[in-house]
């Protein structure tokens, strides 16, 4: 005999993109030549997220990426609330240069960017969801591409 049980009640924060986003200082000029992100989320699940808080890591790291790297910058979110159906941006900066980064696919070292969005549900049940890329941008392209790892690319 079947049931039919309501769906769970629950966000789901999931990353949407990460961008190159210029590196811009506190009195407003912008650098071109630094590396920086702009990473856009979404609650795609059916009930509000809380943002509890957002880490993340821009740094040049050894290949293959060690296991276990804990993001410690930290960048407040936007909105508190993300109502189901609904997304948010965070701008993420480093003072790495563009022509700075290792940018050979067999370099011993790549730019890294490792970031947490801590959220938690109408419960307070604390949650998360991770995301990781890896600078494979140039002068000319200035792109992040995912890194295919399940210790650093989750939603749970």
């Amino acid at each position: 005999m079947a049931t039919n049980k309501p769906p769970t009640q629950r966000p789901r924060i999931i990353i949407h993109s990460v961008k190159y986003e210029p590196f811009v200082h506190e009195s407003g000029d912008v650098d071109f030549d630094k590396i920086g992100a702009r990473v856009i989320f979404y609650n795609t699940g059916t009930s509000e997220a809380t943002i509890e808080h957002i880490n993340y890591s821009i740094k040049q790291r050894l290949t293959p990426l060690d296991s276990g790297i804990f993001p410690h910058d930290e960048v407040p979110p936007k909105n508190k609330k993300i109502k189901s159906g609904l997304g948010d941006y965070i701008e993420l900066t480093s003072d790495i240069e563009i022509r700075m980064a290792r940018l050979s696919s067999d370099a011993s070292s790549r730019v890294f960017l490792i970031g947490k969005i801590f959220y938690s549900d109408g419960s307070g049940c604390l949650r998360q969801t991770g995301f990781c890329r890896v600078w494979g941008g140039t002068p000319q392209r200035r792109v992040w591409i995912p890194v295919d790892d399940s210790e650093y690319e989750y939603a749970y």
